[in-house]
C-alpha cells in the first residue's frame, strides 16, 4: 500500500542506476524525433505536406511516455502531478524553442520531485510517520496546478469543448424501463449454485462443481436477503449518480463534467472516511446520520469551489482542476489508509465500489432517497434549462438565479453523498450515462434526465450481478466493472466526437 502511494526512499543505487540508463534513452530518441516534433507542433496540415507521419510519431511518442512511465511507477510507485504541475510551469514561461521547453521541463520536474522527497524526509522526523512522497505530490501539486490556471485564466486557447449532436428520435421510456427490470429479474434469480457430487466407491470422496441455474420461489428468504438488497441498492445509486451528471454538465455548461471527474464523489468519500475516523476520538458515536452529514458537507464544499472555478476558467482548464481537486482527496485519503488504523480495514473495500455491506434497511432507505431526489431534480427542469443559456437570460426570464444555483448545488451534493455513502466512490457513470442518453435520442432535458436515470440504473445492476458471479466464489467490485465498461464507451466517445 506504501509503494502504491508513491516511495523515493531506497536500499541500494540498482533503482537509480536503471533510471538513469531510461532517462538517457528517453533523451536519444527526442533527439531522434526532435524535427518532427518541431513540425507537428506548428501545424499538422504542414507537417503532412513535409512528409511526417504524423500518426506513427504521435504513436510513437505515446508508447515512449508509457514506457517511461511504467519504469517510474514500478520503481517508485504512484508520484502524481510532477510532470503535469512542471509542464503547466514551463507553459507560465513562455518559452520559444521546443528545445528549451524540454530542457526546462526536465530541470522543473526534478526541482519538485526533489522538494517532495526533502518535505517528505522533514516530515517524517517530525511526525514519526512514514510520509509517502506520491500523496504529498497530490497534497502539493493540486493547489499549484489550480493556482496556475487562475494566473492564465485570460490566455487564449482552443479549448473547444466537444458536443454530442443529438439525432431527433422518438425515445421509449417505457421500453427501456422493461429492459432494466428483466436486468433487474437475471440478477434476481439467475446465479451459480454449487453442487456437492459423492463418489460412488466411497462416501468419503466428494467434489464440488459451480452451475449456473434458475432460482425458484423457495429460495426467496435468500433472495430477499441477499441478492435483492444489493440489486435495489445498485439500480438507486445508478439513478443518483446519472441524474447528478445529467445536472452537473447542464450547470457547468461543459460535457465532460461529472460528480466522479470533478472530484465530488472524492469528496464524499473523503467526508465519510473522516467522519469514520474522527468522530469517535469526539466522542460522537458512529451512525448513517452523521456519517452522511460529513460526507455531504466536504462534497458541497467541492462542489462549491468547482462552480465557483466555472466561471473564471475556460471549461478545458475546469478538467485540470477536477482532476487536481480529485489528486488532493486521493492523496488525503493515502494518509488515512496508510495511518494504520484498524478501523479502516472495514472500509478498503467500499472505496472500490461494492453493494457488499448492504442490508434490506439501508436499501430501501436509498430507493427513497433516490426517488426524493429525482424528483427534486425534475422539479428544477426548467430553471436549469435557462440557467444553461447563461445567468443573464435566466434573470431576464424571472428566474431566481442565485438561489436556483445554490438549491442545485445543494441537490448534486446531496445525490453525490448518497450514493457515495452505499457503494463507495465509483468512476464514469455520471459522465458517460448522460451522453449514453443523448445518442439515443434525447435532444431536451425533459427527456434526458429520466433516460439517464433508467440507463444508469441498467449499468449499475449489471455491474454489480455480473461482478457477484463472474469469478464466483469470488467477487470483482461493482464500481471496478462499471468503470471498465464506462471508460471503453468514452474512449468510443472521444473518438466518434474527434
Amino acid at each position: 500500500m506504501v509503494w502504491g502511494s508513491g516511495v523515493l526512499t531506497q536500499s541500494s543505487w540498482t533503482v537509480v542506476q536503471r533510471l538513469l540508463i531510461v532517462a538517457a534513452g528517453l533523451a536519444g530518441f527526442v533527439t531522434l524525433l526532435y524535427r518532427p516534433l518541431v513540425l507537428i507542433s506548428l501545424d499538422d496540415r504542414q507537417a503532412k505536406s513535409l512528409g511526417v507521419p504524423i500518426n506513427g510519431i504521435r504513436l510513437g511518442v505515446t508508447l515512449l511516455a508509457a514506457f517511461v512511465t511504467a519504469t517510474i511507477v514500478s520503481d517508485l510507485g504512484g508520484l502524481s502531478f510532477i510532470g503535469l504541475g512542471a509542464a503547466t510551469l514551463v507553459n507560465m514561461l513562455a518559452l520559444r524553442f521546443l528545445y528549451q521547453r524540454l530542457l526546462m521541463s526536465f530541470v522543473l520536474g526534478g526541482l519538485l520531485l526533489w522538494l517532495t522527497s526533502n518535505i517528505t524526509i522533514f516530515l517524517e522526523h517530525r511526525l514519526q510517520f512514514a510520509f509517502p512522497a506520491g500523496a504529498l505530490t497530490g497534497l502539493l501539486g493540486a493547489p499549484l496546478i489550480i493556482w496556475l490556471i487562475l494566473r492564465q485564466r485570460h490566455q487564449t486557447i482552443d479549448s473547444a469543448t466537444p458536443m454530442i449532436v443529438p439525432e431527433r428520435k422518438p425515445v421509449n421510456i417505457g421500453r427501456w424501463v422493461v429492459v432494466v427490470m428483466m436486468i433487474a429479474s437475471l440478477a434476481l434469480f439467475i446465479a451459480p449454485q454449487i453442487q456437492v457430487l459423492t463418489s460412488p466407491v466411497s462416501s468419503l470422496q466428494q467434489s464440488m462443481t459451480i452451475a449456473w441455474g434458475l432460482s425458484d420461489f423457495s429460495d426467496w428468504s435468500l433472495i430477499q436477503q441477499y441478492r435483492l438488497p444489493r440489486t435495489v441498492s445498485a439500480a438507486a445509486t445508478g439513478v443518483m449518480l446519472a441524474t447528478a451528471g445529467v445536472l452537473l454538465q447542464t450547470l457547468t455548461r461543459n460535457p465532460m463534467a461529472s460528480p466522479e471527474v470533478l472530484g465530488v464523489s472524492s469528496g464524499a468519500a473523503l467526508g465519510v472516511i473522516l467522519g469514520f475516523v474522527l468522530l469517535p476520538s469526539l466522542g460522537v458515536t458512529v451512525s448513517m446520520g452523521y456519517l452522511t452529514l460529513s460526507g455531504f458537507i466536504t462534497a458541497g464544499w467541492v462542489l462549491g469551489l468547482i462552480i465557483w472555478l466555472s466561471r473564471r476558467v475556460q471549461p478545458s482548464y475546469l478538467l485540470l482542476i477536477g482532476v487536481a481537486i480529485s489528486a488532493l482527496m486521493g492523496g488525503v485519503l493515502s494518509l488515512i489508509k496508510l495511518s494504520g488504523d484498524p478501523r479502516l480495514q472495514a472500509v478498503l473495500s467500499w472505496l472500490s465500489g461494492t453493494t457488499y455491506a448492504t442490508n434490506p434497511n439501508t436499501a430501501w432507505w436509498l430507493t427513497v432517497a433516490a426517488i426524493v431526489l429525482y424528483g427534486c431534480a425534475f422539479v428544477l427542469i426548467k430553471p436549469l434549462q435557462l440557467l444553461s443559456l447563461g445567468r443573464m437570460v435566466a434573470q431576464g426570464r424571472g428566474v431566481a438565479t442565485t438561489s436556483t444555483e445554490k438549491a442545485l448545488l445543494l441537490l448534486i451534493a446531496l445525490l453525490s453523498t448518497a450514493s457515495t455513502l452505499a457503494v463507495g466512490p465509483l468512476s464514469f457513470v455520471g459522465l458517460i450515462i448522460p451522453h449514453l442518453a443523448v445518442t439515443m435520442g434525447a435532444a431536451t432535458l425533459q427527456k434526458q434526465l429520466p433516460l439517464a436515470a433508467i440507463l444508469g440504473a441498467g449499468l449499475m445492476v449489471f455491474a454489480d450481478w455480473f461482478g457477484r458471479y463472474i469469478v464466483f466464489p469470488y467477487e470483482i467490485p461493482a464500481g471496478t466493472l462499471a468503470a471498465i465498461v464506462g471508460a471503453g464507451y468514452f474512449i468510443y466517445l472521444m473518438r466518434k466526437l474527434r
